[in-house]
């Protein structure tokens, strides 16, 4: 139930009354004493409870609404007060129930020299901003085109570089960077269609980025155009950079690509990276180049070495080879498992023609020191038939009929073997090689008792 006033007279929220906002006793002495004296009423002492309704307070001491000024642009910002508030200050004046003397409706405020001179501020600030946008929007106004007549109305006011030769066609309008005017040759080019389509190039070659810039499908304002054309520029100056001769060469290496065999692409691929390479931060090589290293420094290290030295090629120091090869699990014992049995010849057998696919299948002894290495977390050297270690490797390489192709297919380290193990292994390489898709048509091997025992147990039994 809302409070009722306690001016004499007043009906304000009472069951005969209105119902209207009512305000509080200030709680400061010298205000108390100012609203006692103001409201006529002898010996009054008011509680927490009493109450003034809004009617006896002039509409101007009443606060609804609160504002802002946003100090990077002036704009006053106001909103709605939840529940409307006295001003600092405020005195009830106005009591229409008693004798007019009592009421002084002129009251007026008057507004401090700090307020003045924010309000002051603020008008001048946005005001400025205001001009401010207005003048940017008739700068970017004329800087915008919407097509070719308006761009050749827009470049009337604008200074083009002298190092550009514009051409205006009615499909297209081109800037031609010409060199060396006694045998002229067009060093880089820039097309802006009847569709505001934009087409690049760099010595014959079309070309998307500049540096940190990307060439932009389409155009609409002139300062864009220009930067682009400033770009351009610096791809054939002294202060071109690195980042931007080796874009360009690169372009001009995919478009060679291009317009060669399916065989010689491998050749422009790898001048292409060779070429990030030499710019890049950090560098990371592709596949084959890694492959590539890894062979070579297995072969002969001297020579790696020695490549490397001359920066003919950039290649990976040695010590990511060690770390590359040691990460790959080479052990006869993983390879023995189930899961990689055969991995190596199965990865292999996708990058062969059709005719190669037949082969036949070698076994071999080779005798090898014992010994135990941890090499790229496992250690190699023990037997896979025992807890011994192996003194002997049976090696199962395969041979193509028809091609140069010949892979090592499995590798069986064992202390000793018997002819039955021996057969075992043989006809599981042997299914292993087929459900591939290999075509195994003879088993090729010494005379040595083992294997003969080996071998003749495929006959049929009599």
């Amino acid at each position: 139930m809302p409070n009722k006033c306690c001016v004499p007279g007043c009906t304000g929220n009472y069951k005969t009354g209105k119902k209207i906002q009512v305000f509080s006793f200030p709680k400061d002495a010298d205000a108390l004493k100012q609203w006692l004296h103001a409201i006529p009423r002898k010996d009054f002492v008011p509680t927490s409870c009493t109450k003034v309704c809004a009617d006896h307070f002039d509409a101007s001491r009443i606060e609804k609404t609160t504002s802002y000024t946003d100090p990077r642009t002036g704009r006053v910002i106001e909103v709605a007060l939840p529940v409307p508030r006295l001003r600092p200050g405020s005195v009830p004046t106005v009591f229409p129930g008693c004798p007019s003397y009592l009421s002084v409706r002129d009251q007026s405020t008057r507004e401090t020299p700090d307020a003045k001179r924010s309000r002051q501020e603020a008008s001048q600030l946005a005001r400025a901003v205001e001009e401010s946008l207005a003048s940017y929007e008739a700068e970017q106004e004329r800087d915008r085109f919407s097509s070719l007549e308006e761009l050749r109305a827009r470049l009337q006011g604008v200074s083009v570089s002298p190092k550009w030769t514009v051409i205006h066609k009615e499909e297209c309008s081109m800037f031609l960077n010409i060199i060396d005017y006694r045998e002229p040759c067009l060093n880089a080019s820039l097309t802006v269609f009847a569709n505001l389509e934009v087409f690049a190039c760099y010595q014959g070659s079309p070309i998307k980025n500049l540096g940190s810039a990307v060439v932009p499908d389409s155009v609409q304002k002139v300062s864009s155009l220009l930067q682009i054309l400033n770009n351009l520029s610096m791809l054939s100056e002294e202060r071109c950079t690195y980042r931007h001769l080796a874009q360009a060469i690169h372009s001009l290496l995919d478009k060679l690509e291009a317009s060669i065999d399916e065989g010689e692409k491998e050749t422009v691929n790898f001048m292409k990276e060779q070429l990030l390479l030499l710019s890049a931060e950090s560098i990371q090589y592709s596949t084959q180049v890694m492959v590539f290293a890894c062979i070579l420094r297995t072969i002969s290290p001297h020579a790696y070495k020695f490549l490397r030295s001359t920066g003919t090629l950039t290649l990976p120091h040695p010590s990511t080879i060690r770390n590359v090869c040691s990460s790959i699990k080479m052990c006869p014992q993983v390879d023995s498992s189930d899961d990689t049995f055969l991995q190596y010849v199965s990865q292999r057998f996708k990058h062969l023609q059709p005719y190669e696919h037949t082969v036949t299948l070698m076994l071999d002894e080779i005798h090898i020191k014992p010994c135990l290495d941890y090499k790229g977390g496992n250690i190699c050297g023990a037997a896979v038939n025992s807890n011994e270690v192996a003194t002997s490797v049976r090696v199962f390489m395969i041979q193509s009929l028809l091609s140069a192709f010949k892979e090592v297919a499995h590798i069986l380290p064992v202390k000793t073997v018997q002819g039955e193990d021996l057969h075992c292994m043989l006809k599981k390489v042997i299914l292993g090689l087929e459900e591939i898709g290999y075509r195994v048509i003879a088993v090729v091997c010494d005379n040595n008792s083992l294997n003969r025992k080996a071998m003749k147990m495929f006959l049929p039994e009599p």
